[in-house]
This record gives structure tokens, sequence and C-alpha cells, in this order.
């Protein structure tokens, strides 16, 4: 059967163009760029759900900044799924990615069942399902992992069954899967137990206000929706104060009006692009005057949005002011609080065009149809710009330095159940999920932090190699005092605690002879931003070395590397800070399989530079 004679063609066709475009190039791939952090804790929830034989009661994660690593988490129904069928067929980040995926579908079902009740065209339910699919910040997590995704599936099919549900005088399958869904789409992601109330606060005000014929039963969803979930929220308050808790449970209001409109302004200077597209944002806007424009005032397709959707922005709005903090830095909020009210908006006031209004009809259909595509473009170049990755973006060197971690702790004979502390990890779970056993994890490495980890239980510490000397030993010296070097797989390194008198080139895993030296009187350099001052060619082999030299300059400089492996070549920015005028040491590293290393004096202004008494030791 051709999918144009589909009767849900339009969510099928949508799936397809997403799967096909932008779930396909990252399948398999863990999460390195924009807020992996808060995705790398969605899959160690689910790989812990292995662990635990699926105790849905007692979440965890890999993190021990909580007490066992168990965290309050609701109800986390896309990670506990993918469990299940990790129990069938190992753990697999491919399972949870492909559950989040059928869950993104479930959203498109959802939709189009929803705008074909309130019979909207097809060009306009294509229309509705493209703004959600191709939203780019919705896409990004769509195809990774988000716990916001599957709560808005969830959320719409709920308010589709609600639909269905009206004026229903006997509680049947529509009121019991309105019900089910807003329970999970609740204890699934908190955030939705305000749009969820902006539901059962519309049929409220129309019970009440006898606006439409609303029956006593149609309540009753939300509100067994909205109770079961304050019981599951009880719950999760118990786990917190027996075990801590490893996600954000407090609001996160600004101090005043003032500092609420800037925090606004620099959110949308960081990710109105990504928020949804202009073009969005300008059919949105076409779409809605239009509607109204023949009505001359706002109505709704259908009586209960008229009064869902002011409601479900006033939730979202809201949401905003409790946790306005969090938009700064964090897109995914922009989710929970305004996708509800953006996607019932585009559904409830979508144009119904009268006898007159041929040829209005026909040109925005013809404008729709042209502003999907450009949605799926925008979509596409924006994810590509936030999946841009190089040596710069440590969460992509962590991942890569620490996969096969888990085969060289094995061949050390580091048990399973035995703790790691590892220092610059740069996510909360990714280095612990790579090496298959739970630690302490250090995502911003300063004197303080580490010092304070340091005190802490654990039976090995594990650090990369090539942040060794600028992100661990120069933020605090003395541990190389307390930290032993037991073994070393060329990108990582494996400690246990002692109380030792190792020199710094025993902690850096210098314990053989000088393989190579070289020395120079005086280079100097004009006018070039990135002024070369070596090359060296490896061989393939890790190595260490000490890169010594005098700089006299104007301004203050950075050193930066190139390094060459096989066809792949990265730049990579050290923050070592090199003294304008004066003596500098700086310690390096490299992994086994890099090919060259070039070193260059990062100059912006292009100003004259003289370096002398240059020397690079390699081991």
């Amino acid at each position: 059967m051709r999918i144009f004679a589909l009767p849900y063609r339009a969510s099928i066709l949508v799936f397809l163009v997403s799967a096909i475009l932008f779930f396909w190039a990252k399948w398999n791939q863990f999460p390195t760029n924009i807020h992996a952090w808060t995705q790398s804790d969605r899959i160690a929830l689910a790989y812990c759900f292995v662990d635990n034989n699926l105790n849905l009661l007692k979440p965890c994660t890999y993190d021990l900044g909580t007490k066992e690593g168990v965290t309050p988490a609701g109800i986390p129904i896309a990670e506990y799924i993918s469990a299940v069928f990790m129990k069938f067929f190992g753990k697999s980040l491919g399972i949870l990615q492909l559950i989040h995926m059928l869950f993104f579908g479930m959203a498109l079902y959802f939709l189009e069942r929803l705008t074909k009740l309130i019979k909207i065209e097809e060009i306009g339910r294509l229309a509705v399902l493209s703004l959600f699919a191709f939203s780019p910040t919705l896409i990004y997590y769509a195809d990774g992992i988000l716990t916001s995704v599957p709560s808005l599936s969830l959320f719409f099919g709920g308010v589709l069954f609600t639909v269905a549900s009206q004026s229903k005088k006997k509680i049947g399958a529509s009121h019991i899967l309105s019900a089910a869904l807003f329970f999970l789409a609740i204890c699934n992601r908190w955030s939705f137990f305000l749009p969820v109330a902006a539901v059962l606060a519309s049929l409220i005000f129309i019970k009440f206000k006898k606006l439409e014929s609303t029956q006593w039963i149609e309540l009753f969803p939300a509100i067994i929706a909205v109770g079961l979930s304050l019981l599951v929220y009880w719950h999760d308050r118990v786990l917190a104060a027996e075990y801590g808790s490893a996600f954000l449970s407090t609001g996160m209001q600004a101090a005043d009006l003032e500092e609420f409109v800037e925090i606004i302004k620099r959110s949308f200077a960081n990710w109105s692009g990504h928020w949804m597209s202009r073009i969005q944002v300008i059919w949105l806007l076409l779409m809605f005057t239009t509607s109204m424009w023949q009505s001359k005032k706002p109505v709704a397709r259908q009586p209960l949005f008229q009064y869902i959707v002011p409601f479900s922005f006033l939730a979202g709005f809201a949401y905003t002011i409790v946790m306005v903090k969090q938009f700064e830095n964090h897109d995914y909020y922009f989710i929970d609080a305004f996708y509800p009210f953006l996607i019932l908006l585009a559904i409830g006031f979508y144009p119904v065009f009268r006898e007159k209004h041929k040829n209005m009809h026909k040109w925005f259909g013809i404008l729709t149809g042209i502003s999907i595509l450009f949605w799926v473009l925008q979509a596409k170049e924006v994810e590509a710009k936030r999946d841009a990755s190089g040596l710069w973006n440590k969460v992509e060197m962590s991942y890569r330095d620490f996969q096969g971690a888990e085969e060289f702790l094995d061949h050390e004979n580091v048990k399973a159940d035995e703790v790691l502390l590892i220092p610059n990890s740069y996510t909360t779970n990714i280095p612990h999920l790579l090496t298959g056993r739970k630690g302490h994890a250090l995502v911003d490495t300063d004197s303080t932090n580490l010092d304070s980890v340091l005190n802490l239980y654990y039976d090995y510490a594990l650090i990369q190699n090539r942040y060794l000397q600028e992100e661990v030993l120069e933020v605090c010296p003395s541990i190389a005092a307390r930290l032993t070097r037991v073994a070393d797989n060329g990108l990582l390194s494996l400690y246990v605690k002692s109380n030792s008198t190792n020199t710094t080139e025993q902690f850096l895993g210098i314990d053989g002879e000088m393989k190579s030296e070289e020395r120079e009187d005086s280079v100097a350099v004009s006018g070039e931003e990135f002024a070369f001052v070596r090359s060296i060619l490896t061989g393939g082999k890790s190595m260490h070395a000490f890169l010594e030299f005098d700089l006299k300059s104007k301004i203050q400089a950075d050193l930066s590397l190139s390094m060459k492996s096989g066809e792949n070549k990265w730049r990579y920015d050290l923050d070592y800070g090199i003294e304008a005028s004066g003596k500098n040491e700086i310690y390096l590293s490299w992994p086994k399989g890099t090919e060259e290393i070039e070193f260059f004096i990062f100059n912006p202004n292009k100003s004259e530079l003289e370096l002398s008494n240059y020397r690079i030791r390699i081991y």
C-alpha cells in the first residue's frame, strides 16, 4: 500500500522524514554536545534499572553524588520501557533511542488524530505535525535523549482523549486513556503538572460558567491524573530525604522584576532561533491573524480549545516565573513551558475558511506548504550547528578517551562494584557509563572541589592523560602525593590512594628515559595569527612532553595544538595563559594514534613575537 493511501499519512510522512534526516545520523551515539550532561543522566537511569532488576521504586544513576546513586525521578517511562528490553538484549543506547523515537512517533499520531477530530484539512494537519516535529530544539532532543519529549507525547494523547470523551455520560475507554496519559506525562516530568492543570482549569471554568454542556464526568481524568501524581511526588520526596537528589527539585526564580527581564533577554539572545525558527513564528502569527480576521475575534475550531489555549499559556508563564534562571542556559525548559500552548494554539485556531474566501484558502495552503519545507531545512541547519564538535569540545574528548575504559579496567582487575573517582569528567554520567562502574564525577574541577572529592570514599581514580597537568595537577598540586599511578592505556591513567612522595613526573606517568630533545636559541614571528613553533612526528605512539620557552610579546598569548590522525586534523587551544614576558614550562600528552603534533602560539592581534631558549623533552 502506498503511503499516500494510508489513513494517517501526514504522521507517517513526517515521521519518515524525521527518521531519515535527523534520527539516523545520531543513531546509537552518545550525546556529547548541548546538554550532554542532562541526556547522560537519562541513559544512566535506564542502565540502572537493568542493574537493579527493574525496581521502579528506586531509580538511580552511576554518579554517587547521592547515596548509592539512588535519586527521585518520578516514573521515567521511556527509560523504564527501554530497560525492560535491555534485560533481554543487553544494555544498548540504541534501544533507548528507539523507544524515544517511538514516543516521538506517538506524538505525531496523537496530533493527527486530534486534528482530524476537529476537522482540520490535510495541509493543516501536515502543518501542525511539522510545526511540532521540526522545531529545532524539539527535534534535537527527540533524536537525543530528553524526558520532555515523551511527556509532550503523553500530554497530547491526554488532550486527544479528553476531546473525544466530551459529552459522554458514562466512563469509557477515552476517559481511562486520558487519565493514564495525563498521569504518566506528569510523573515522567513534573513540569507537565501545569499543562494538565490548565486542561482541568479549562473544564472547570466551562462547567461553572455554563458556557458549554460539560458533564462532571469529563473532569475525572484530569482530577485522577493530578491526584495520583501527587502520590508519586510524595514518594519522590521520601526518596530525596533518604538518598538525596541528582535532579533539580526547587524553584529558580529571579530576585526581582528587573532580573527577570534581563534573564528573558539573555535567553532570547541565546536560543530564539532554536526554540522555533523565525519562519515558524511568522507562520503562527499569520495563521492566528487569518483565523481572527475572518471571525473578527479569536474563535477556536472546537469550544474546549477556546479555553485550553489561554490557560496553557498562563501555565507556561507561571512555569517561566518559577524556573526563569534555568531558561538562559537550558533551552529545553521552553519545551516544558510553551510547546503545549503553541501546538494547541495551532490546532485550536487553524483557520476555518469560508466559501467567499476561496482565494485566501488556496494561497494560505500554498504558503503553508512552502513554509514546511523551510522548517525542515532550518531545523537541519540548526541541528548541524548544535552538533558541531572538535578538540575544543571536552565532552566529546572525554567520550573518545573513555571508549574502551571498561575493558581496560577489567584487564587491570578492577571489580565491577569498586568505586571510581573521575576528575574533569565534564558530565555526571558518560565516563561512568563507559567504565561500567559507579563513582564520583567531578564536572567542574577547581582546587576546592578536587580537594574535597579526594577525601571521599573511592577505590580508584581514573584521569584523562590529556588533561592531567592543566586541569588536575596545576589545580591541586598536592594530588601527586595522594595518588599513585598503577596503570595507563595511553588515554587514561589509573591511580590508587596513597601517602607517597611521588614526583610530578611519576604522577604524570613519565617513568622512562627521555626519548628525544630539541633546542633552539631564538624564533622570531611577526604578523601571524597562529605563530608556528614546531612540528613533531609521533609514529602514532602515546607520548609525554615538556615544552619550555621564553616569550617576549606585547600581548597575553595562548598555546594552540594541531593534532593529526589519518585524514582527521583538529586544532585545540590550551588554557595555560602563557606569560607574555617570561619563562613558560608546559606539560603535554597525546594519545596513541596521533601521528603528528604541531605547536602554535595564538596571536590574535598579529603582534611581533620572539621565542628564545626553546626546548622540548619527549618521553
